[in-house]
């Protein structure tokens, strides 16, 4: 059976996941999630925090998980309640009741549903159900920063490690060479900020309200940028992926130009003080093969952003910041 979870349930739910889930995390880091999600979440009022799949005919009782995470943003000063859909996961002998879930995260009776990191076969189920891709015309971006990050997308099309490899320096290093014909220094002041009020907002853009909620993640910083001629702001995280070993910074929201960001990713980089593969940018509204030092990766990383509402906001900006991975702490 599917039901509602309750805060008894967290123990068994972070078991489960941790011996389930394709990330497999530790239990503890399973937990802490729980309390950023839902017990320090500002926005989390008397909600849901999500489903289980049930079986009390089974020892360890829990089958299958989804959960549910209220987010607020903010949107030409009035505010947008978001329900975000997150680490659907089912036991592989109850995948035929994993649909049971997914009904009950769109049954909830809320408005602005999303899905911003879906599983090819979860966002097949999604669009079923009525969402829509606000993220369809946007594009990923790059900034090589090792040969490693070359190497991991080339080994996906050619199995030769010798070749691979090879490949991978002679790109890396015509990269920099490139770099170093093309370096330009400006006199940009970068420092670390904890909120954007400072700046002016756009009236089309999407804004988290508890900007100080998400940074509780250390690994999330958001910096202040300027000179004469431009200010604005940059909201960033550290990610290391365990599945293939990338360490990068994904710029989440900014409201500086392309040629700024990409002089000034270096003192990024230095503030997290950690190695560091690529800088990506995803749902970005701009179609170029190239932009500065930045490459469209679009056809192997494409930007995704499901929502089912009642309202449009087709003609507003949506970033990475909006959904899952804007808040959900990668570690």
């Amino acid at each position: 059976m599917v039901r509602e979870i309750i805060e008894n349930d967290f123990e068994e739910i972070a078991l489960f996941l941790s011996e389930f889930s394709d990330q497999r995390f530790s239990k503890e880091k399973y937990l802490n999630d729980f309390n950023f999600w839902w017990k320090d979440n500002p926005s989390f009022k008397d909600d849901t925090f999500g489903w289980i799949i049930e079986d009390g005919s089974q020892g360890n009782t829990i089958k299958g998980f989804l959960g549910n995470i209220p987010v607020e943003y903010e949107l030409d000063k009035s505010n947008i309640m978001t329900y975000n859909a997150t680490t659907w996961y089912v036991h592989p002998d109850y995948k035929k009741e994993a649909s049971y879930l997914a009904m009950a995260f769109f049954t909830q009776g809320k408005d602005f549903l999303l899905n911003s990191t879906p599983s090819k076969f979860t966002e097949k189920i999604f669009l079923k159900l009525g969402c829509k891709d606000y993220a369809a015309t946007q594009q990923s971006y790059i900034k090589i920063e090792s040969v490693s990050s070359i190497y991991n997308f080339i080994s996906k099309k050619i199995k030769n490690k010798l070749i691979s490899s090879t490949i991978s320096f002679v790109i890396f290093y015509f990269i920099m060479f490139t770099r170093l014909l093309t370096l330009r220094k400006d006199d940009f002041e970068l420092k670390v900020v904890d909120n954007i009020d400072m700046f002016k907002r756009k009236e089309n853009k999407l804004y988290i309200k508890n900007l100080n909620w998400i940074l509780l993640d250390n690994d999330k910083k958001v910096f202040s940028i300027s000179n004469k001629k431009e200010q604005g702001y940059i909201i960033t995280q550290f990610i290391y992926n365990k599945v293939n070993g990338m360490r990068y910074i994904q710029v989440l929201d900014f409201d500086i130009s392309l040629k700024t960001l990409d002089s000034v990713t270096d003192s990024i980089i230095s503030y997290y003080r950690k190695d560091v593969d690529f800088i990506l940018i995803s749902n970005y509204n701009m179609n170029k093969r190239f932009s500065s030092n930045f490459i469209n990766i679009t056809s192997v990383l494409r930007p995704i952003c499901l929502v089912k509402s009642e309202r449009s906001i087709n003609n507003k900006i949506i970033t990475s910041i909006f959904g899952e991975k804007g808040f959900i702490l990668w570690k």
